[in-house]
Formats: C-alpha cells, structure tokens, sequence
C-alpha cells in the first residue's frame, strides 16, 4: 500500500496541496451525498468460495504477510472497478478510447502527470458503501488460517476469530466489535505501467492489520526484511518479491507490518512469477489497488514536511 503523501517515483506534493488532499475544500460540501448513492450491487459472494490463503514467503520467515490467492473472481473484481468509477475517485486515463489525432497518448495511463492516481477516505461514516462491503468481506477472510480454502459464505466453524492463528491476530480481529470495525480508512491507487512505489513502512498513526486489494494488472510487490539498506533501492537483493495477481488480497501484520518495508520497483516488466533470474519477463499493464486500514486512536496528528 502506499503510505499516505508517499510520493510516487518523480512524484510530490506540497504543503496547501497536501491539506487539501486530505480534508477536502468548500466545494466538497456534497460529499456525504456521492457516499449514499446506491451504485452497482456487490455479487454474492464477494469473496470467492475455494479461495487459499498462502504465506509465499513462509510462516516463518516473515511473520503475518498472507495472500489470499484470487479471493476476488472476475465479477467482483469488475463490480469494484465500477464502483469506484462511478464514485470519480480516481481517473481511469486507459478506458478513454484514443484517435488519429491523439494517437501519442493512446496509452495515457502511462503519463498521468496531473490526472488524480489517488484518493483517500478516512473514518467508516466516510467510506463509500462499496468500500464498506469490501472492508467487512476482507475483514471476514483475516478470520481464516493460512491453507483454509473457504468464502465468506462458509459456516460459523470456518472462523478463528478468537484462535492464535487466524489471518489477522485476535486483537486486529476484535475490532469488528466496535463501531470503527476492522478497517475504517481506505486508499484507492492508481498504478501507471512503469511506475514505482517507493519502499515504505505504513505511518505509526495507523493501526495493527493492514490489507491491499490488487486489481487490474499482476505485479511484484517486494518485501524488505528488517535490517535492510536505510535506502532500501526497489529491487535490490534484499528484496523477497511476491506476486500479487489480480483479485489478490494481501495482508500485513505483526512483523510484516511493523518492521519489514514494502515497495514495488519502477520497471515496465516483471520477471515470471516464481522467477527471480533474467529470463522471461511480464510486461505490466494499468493497475488499481484498494488499501484497507484502521486509524490508531491515538493517530490524530500527523506530520509532515511542507
């Protein structure tokens, strides 16, 4: 996920630009109006019956990074995409059709320069209704244990909320029995093919339990344990990659949330999944990404260069 104001490769923000981002202007008045519309209906289930949890890097060696291997099927992964199309969160350069006359910029994605790549919302009264479907399916699939292979329409037994050795610890878990639920602040992303997330660790102000939906185009996104370079160089040996494949949901926790950092290196080009050498490569396409976190509640304050 990408850290709120982490600049993309190239990419920045300043201070009047950053306040604005995050709390909006007067003219976004209307926005508890665009929250309530009903949009497309979710397919049910969400979540995709028979979907395996995996640990690609082992249990072991990176503690509470799972992926939940295509937890979204085809139809939920186009009903989120019109969704969030249809809230205008972010711009979709791609799906406009190009002409004769503006055949240099056939692949706009590839340039977004000024066009909006992220959008965030903050606080579940906040949240679109789609977000909030999302959040609660993706909230219920931490419940399970790495190799359970459940939807979210499975039985009572299939959830270990209260086992050691769910998805998310019990503590992240037990937030579903507040009003803030598991998840209450969300970012949508917008990836052009190429284009790079500067490796990261998520900011203190959010809590334990963080959760990337992948859409769209497969990418590695690489782990870096702790202990790494202080400059942490996306793709540096260090690097433990994982691929995310559309409809992917990966989840950070413990360890892999606090201390290893995240990032996804700036190429046009991935290697095949489950190689690392010079050989075949995957050439990226437009990707969309949907984070799912919690505020801490003492997360109030943020800082930050102007």
């Amino acid at each position: 996920p990408r850290a709120p104001f982490e600049p993309r490769h190239g990419a920045g923000m300043r201070g009047g630009d950053l306040i604005r981002e995050v709390f909006g202007s007067d003219s976004d008045s209307d926005d508890a109006d665009k929250l309530n519309h009903p949009g497309p209906s979710p397919p049910s289930p969400l979540m995709r019956p028979g979907c395996v949890v995996e640990t690609p890097l082992g249990a072991d060696a990176c503690v509470g990074m799972f992926v939940a291997r295509e937890a979204l099927g085809e139809d939920a992964r186009r009903w989120l995409l019109d969704s969030i199309r249809a809230d205008d969160l972010v711009d979709f350069p791609d799906d406009e059709p190009s002409t004769a006359a503006a055949s240099a910029a056939s692949d706009r994605c590839a340039h977004t320069g000024g066009a909006r790549n992220q959008a965030m919302r903050f606080g579940r009264d906040h949240l679109p209704r789609w977000a909030l479907a999302l959040a609660d399916a993706v909230a219920k699939l931490a419940t399970r244990r790495p190799g359970d292979s459940h939807g979210e329409d499975d039985d009572a037994s299939a959830d270990h909320t209260d086992d050691d050795d769910a998805v998310f610890p019990r503590e992240v878990l037990a937030r579903a029995r507040t009003a803030s639920g598991v998840f209450n602040q969300m970012i949508v992303n917008q990836y052009a093919p190429g284009e790079g997330l500067a490796p990261h660790v998520d900011l203190d102000a959010f809590a334990d339990g963080v959760a990337v939906v992948s859409l769209r185009s497969t990418v590695v996104m690489d782990m870096y344990p702790p202990g790494s370079s202080r400059d942490r160089i996306p793709g540096a040996s260090s690097a433990k990659p994982v691929w995310l494949r559309p409809g992917d949901v990966m989840f950070l926790s413990r360890a892999a949330r606090w201390e290893w950092a995240h990032g996804i290196a700036a190429r046009d080009a991935d290697p095949v999944e489950g190689e690392t050498g010079e050989g075949a490569r995957v050439r990226r396409g437009c990707r969309t990404s949907v984070t799912l976190r919690a505020m801490r509640k003492d997360g109030h304050e943020l800082r930050v260069p102007a």
